[in-house]
């Protein structure tokens, strides 16, 4: 495991969908361990976290695809982009704002998203704000109205709406659902 922690680093599970599919029955189960209160869920969260890091593994030790020049330019861009997500997510920026504090166009943003990650910049910036609604109603005690003033909201009618247009179920109920 001592690679994975060396640096950050980002790999495609792409080429080996069993590691995908693996990875995609497992990451629910750790959740469900986390906040389980059953006898030996600590030790069957290790064991699915466990899960977890051997496929990060495996995935790293995939042979690299051959990259241009200009797919690891636009792969730096997405790099930054996120970075800069994560440094202002709470403050609602607009992409064009992210766009200008990375010196380029929106347009050519939208370019690098669309290749990298197969998702326009708009949809990476409401994925990373819907994983942070979710973590928020789902550890801590903070009400709807609070987590959408805290996500950068100025109105929480207006994030009950994009919590549920995104996750497919209201705020409240994502909650109740995560408190079983």
């Amino acid at each position: 495991f001592k690679r994975l922690f060396q640096a950050p680093s980002c790999t495609s599970l792409a080429a080996d969908p069993a590691h995908t599919q693996e990875l995609i029955d497992t990451v629910p189960k750790l959740r469900r361990e986390l906040v389980w209160k059953a006898p030996a869920s600590g030790a069957a969260a290790a064991a699915r976290l466990t899960t977890v890091l051997v496929s990060a593994v495996r995935a790293l030790h995939q042979p690299p695809e051959p990259t241009s020049e200009a797919t690891n330019a636009r792969a730096g861009l997405v790099a930054r982009f996120r970075e800069r997500i994560e440094t202002h997510l709470r403050m609602g920026l607009s992409i064009a704002q992210y766009a200008k504090a990375l010196s380029v166009t929106p347009d050519r943003l939208r370019a690098a998203c669309l290749e990298v990650t197969g998702k326009p910049p708009a949809r990476v910036l409401e994925d990373r704000l819907l994983l942070e609604a979710k973590r928020n109603l789902t550890y801590t005690n903070m009400t709807v109205a609070e987590t959408a003033y805290y996500l950068g909201f100025s109105d929480p009618a207006y994030f009950s709406r994009f919590f549920s247009k995104h996750a497919g179920e209201s705020p409240a109920s994502f909650r109740k659902r995560m408190a079983k």
